[in-house]
């Protein structure tokens, strides 16, 4: 039976041979598990850093690993996508951050520069968050990366949960540029308030026909007898060369902890 969804189809009985993948040696930038180590390590980092300069120096070096594996263009497209979400959220602590300094009031609004720091700090952060997860996904394959997860024992739900996520997100990009290419096409001769009207009634529709698509995956997988767990055969092998990846990565990392805050001010 072909699966829907990309899904491997699973029998009550136990997985079937339909696997995310076939068995392999290398992925084509080392060890799955020596870049699960610079994600963490670049993940802390964005979130745990001091908000000073060593937040753009942390941009840049993934800037920078993205231009030397070839991926710059498709990280920054992928992007697109996450910048409205981080935007709405650093406006949203932005607008509820306390502060002295009042910069404007907007209908009984008041917007501080305290609270635009705050917000803009938290937007940056998450940008590298998802920053750093994108150019791992742009890296290995999600079938390296679910064996990477299983030889470093996390759970199988944690596995499963990836794996159709990140499925589900390449189904919903797709939803997503459809119909970004549909306002298009529809509000060129409107007026800026009707495009606006328009863009939020589209909004709404593709949030409803996300949770449809999550509702469909979810019956699909169930009546493929879906236990939870993702079939994989992935054989990994550490090499030389991943032990140079990981500690080059992790050392550039700790050099950025390490420089003086008062070199950081801006």
């Amino acid at each position: 039976m072909t699966p829907a969804f990309g899904i491997p189809h699973t029998s009550p009985a136990g997985p079937s041979t339909a696997l995310p993948s076939s068995i392999s040696a290398d992925a084509r930038y080392g060890d799955p598990r020596a870049l699960l180590l610079l994600l963490t390590g670049a993940t802390v980092s964005a979130v745990l850093l001091p908000a000073d300069l060593r937040l753009g120096l942390l941009a840049a070096l993934l800037m920078l690993s993205a231009a030397v594996t070839g991926t710059p263009g498709a990280l920054l497209r992928k992007l697109r996508i996450v910048v409205p979400m981080t935007l709405a959220i650093g406006i949203a602590v932005a607008l509820q951050s306390p502060g002295e300094q009042l910069l404007w009031r907007i209908i009984g609004i008041e917007i501080t520069r305290e609270g635009v720091t705050a917000g803009g700090v938290v937007a940056l952060r998450l940008l590298l968050v998802a920053a750093s997860s994108l150019l791992f996904t742009l890296l290995v394959p999600i079938s390296d990366a679910v064996a990477a997860l299983r030889q470093l024992l996390v759970p199988s739900t944690v596995v499963a949960v990836a794996w159709l996520t990140d499925r589900f997100l390449t189904l919903l990009a797709a939803d997503a540029r459809r119909m970004m290419e549909s306002v298009q096409a529809r509000s060129a001769a409107l007026s800026l308030p009707r495009r606006i009207s328009l863009s939020t009634r589209v909004s709404g529709t593709f949030l409803v026909r996300a949770v449809g698509r999550s509702d469909t995956l979810a019956d699909a997988m169930t009546a493929r007898g879906f236990d939870g767990r993702i079939p994989a055969l992935r054989i990994l092998r550490w090499r030389r060369r991943d032990t140079v990846i990981s500690a080059a990565g992790l050392a550039l990392l700790f050099l950025i902890w390490l420089l003086p805050h008062a070199w950081m001010q801006p």
